[in-house]
């Protein structure tokens, strides 16, 4: 895994079984490969990874990255849509009067759903949001300072006057 990667490593068994999910993408990503050299892989990563390199002028470390981007998307495109618990009571929430304990429940559901987004976030994007602002320290200061000088300025007005 390289340094800062979001991304998981991708492990060869489960690429080899979601191999079928992945395979569309992989013929859209490098059009030059056709489906019969990578049916011969047998859904087999390092074998997909060669297949890939010998095709196309990339390194096997960018393959395997853009596989592990690749093996994601296949996942999410494959998820059947679920309504979540939160959708759902909602749902019955419009449909019936509101009591207290159904108030409560639903209360209970937005908190539940709130804390998973967070967690989401912290996951995915703050490791991005923090890279670049390690990368980029000084512009994220002076936007700090700016926003800042240009809040005090609007909520504080111009005091002597």
């Amino acid at each position: 895994m390289l340094p800062n990667d979001p991304l998981p490593t991708l492990c060869p068994d489960r690429f080899k079984a979601n191999f079928k999910a992945i395979v569309p993408l992989i013929l859209e990503e490098w059009s030059g490969i056709s489906s019969e050299n990578l049916a011969s892989t047998d859904g087999e990563l390092e074998r997909v990874v060669d297949c890939i390199a010998t095709l196309t002028d990339r390194t096997r470390v960018l393959i395997r990255r853009q596989l592990r981007e690749l093996y994601q998307l296949a996942l999410l495109e494959s998820a059947p849509p679920k309504a979540t618990r939160l959708s759902e009571r909602l749902t019955q929430l419009t449909n019936s009067t509101l009591t207290e304990t159904d108030l409560k429940q639903t209360i209970d559901l937005l908190e539940e759903r709130t804390e998973e987004l967070l967690v989401q976030f912290k996951k995915e994007v703050l490791p991005e949001l923090n890279e670049k602002v390690r990368n980029n320290v000084g512009g994220s200061l002076l936007t700090a300072l700016g926003i800042g000088f240009i809040l005090g300025f609007l909520l504080g007005g111009i005091r002597g006057r």
